[in-house]
């Protein structure tokens, strides 16, 4: 056994391009299994589904309003079946977990797309461009999203523990990392289900559409009749602000962990080889 654990580890920490992706799932006695299934388990398909209607409200946006939200909202929605979904069908998966963070992201920049591309005005200055601040704060929320997704799920990969761990009060066995603020821990206390965090998650995902309808209740009737939008639109940006500390948090804890992982080590866990069987 201790001979096999060491030609594992001359396999993957060798330079040598005989060395291929093979002799390393050998090695590490990793099973190839047909899991193309997976792809059409039900969850994932209504994953599919939000990405399509997300991608659909970007051919509405300029024109009809009351479409796009609903589009948005119907999105939304499915994200609050699909965990279901899995867990009534046994159909949780891996792919699933991150196709679901992904059809989030992908929601989250077409609605800034949206919303810095159709700024209907309610003053004078009807389509009017959109001001260099304006593109700036969607243009880092976007950036910002898609970095910590990068960041999270990697740092999963290299650490084999889920990306929330070590906000959750988790410590790596073999790596010093830094630990997360008291803001950070707040927001994460009891998986986002306090003040602070929903906050967050307010701001994450109504910073944008806020900032649509109120840039069309002149157009809409609808959105006219939204009860305080202006506060909730600013409400909206206050959580915001306190998502990219979170997210900002979080990046600068992947490259840390980055900066400190071995040379010369494949981007995945090295682990002792299971006893063959037979």
């Amino acid at each position: 056994m201790e001979k096999d654990n060491q030609e594992t580890e001359a396999i993957v920490m060798s330079d040598d391009p005989k060395y291929c992706e093979q002799d390393l799932v050998a090695a590490l006695d990793l099973p190839r299994r047909n899991n193309h299934g997976i792809v059409w388990f039900v969850p994932n398909i209504m994953g599919y589904a939000r990405i399509m209607l997300a991608l659909a409200s970007l051919f509405t946006a300029s024109h009809n309003p009351m479409a796009t939200a609903l589009l948005w909202l119907l999105s939304g929605s499915l994200d609050l079946f699909d965990g279901m979904a899995a867990r009534w069908l046994n159909q949780c998966s891996t792919f699933g977990a991150a196709l679901d963070v992904i059809a989030d992201n992908i929601l989250r920049s077409v609605m800034w797309i949206v919303a810095i591309t159709c700024t209907t005005s309610t003053s004078s200055h009807e389509n009017s461009s959109p001001s260099p601040m304006f593109l700036l704060l969607a243009v880092t929320c976007i950036t910002m999203e898609w970095l910590t997704f990068c960041s999270t799920q990697i740092k999963s990969l290299l650490t084999e523990t889920h990306w929330k761990s070590v906000q959750d009060g988790d410590k790596e066995e073999s790596l010093t990392t830094p630990s997360p603020p008291w803001l950070v821990k707040i927001v994460f206390t009891n998986n986002f289900c306090n003040p602070l965090g929903l906050l967050c998650m307010y701001g994450i995902f109504g910073a944008a559409p806020t900032t649509y309808f109120y840039n069309h209740v002149s157009s809409c009737e609808l959105f006219a009749k939204i009860p305080c939008i202006t506060f909730l639109m600013n409400l909206a940006y206050c959580g915001r602000i306190l998502a990219f500390t979170v997210e900002a948090w979080m990046c600068q804890y992947f490259f840390t962990l980055l900066l400190q992982y071995p040379p010369k080590q494949h981007l995945v866990p090295i682990s002792p080889i299971s006893e063959k069987k037979g």
